[in-house]
């Protein structure tokens, strides 16, 4: 995936020539969470009597997008099996799969990787590697499949 909307939409027509309508309305929708879940997030804050009486008026536009599957959503865009696989592919992230997943949560995540994404050449493992002499350094210690009877904070 390229970083960028618009990066990421040029690559998507690349590969899906056909299937402009449904990539520019997924775009669209998965853009409309950002501030959609605003509202949704402050009531969350809020005393729990204030938050039932203002819900329907400050996360209706996050209801109306997290009360529907992925696949419910995708499906409602395009038929074509392939698209859906690629526009859902985040899954893992979430945890949960297309068929049960909200798509409000699978756009939030979408939208975080809209500009962008890292991963460590050699895999996760190598930022374990590079803070091992860091804390060595420190006078501290590294230890696997150690049993641990206490932890000293100082």
């Amino acid at each position: 995936m390229r970083a960028g909307a618009a990066e990421w939409r040029a690559e998507m027509l690349r590969h899906f020539p056909d299937e402009a309508a449904a990539i520019d309305r997924y775009l669209q929708l998965v853009q409309e969470v950002r501030p959609a879940k605003n509202g949704y997030f402050l009531l969350k804050v809020l005393p729990v009597w204030v938050a039932r009486l203002l819900e329907r008026w400050m996360a209706r536009e996050f209801f109306a997008l997290s009360d529907r599957t992925v696949a419910e959503v995708l499906r409602g865009l395009t038929s074509n099996h392939e698209l859906i696989g690629v526009l859902s592919y985040l899954y893992g992230d979430y945890g949960t799969g297309p068929e049960e997943a909200s798509f409000a949560v699978h756009a939030m995540v979408s939208n975080h990787y809209l500009d962008g994404a890292f991963y460590p050449v050699g895999g996760s493992l190598e930022i374990a590697r590079h803070m091992l002499p860091v804390i060595e350094r420190s006078g501290g210690c590294v230890m696997v499949g150690a049993r641990v009877e206490e932890v000293l904070v100082e």
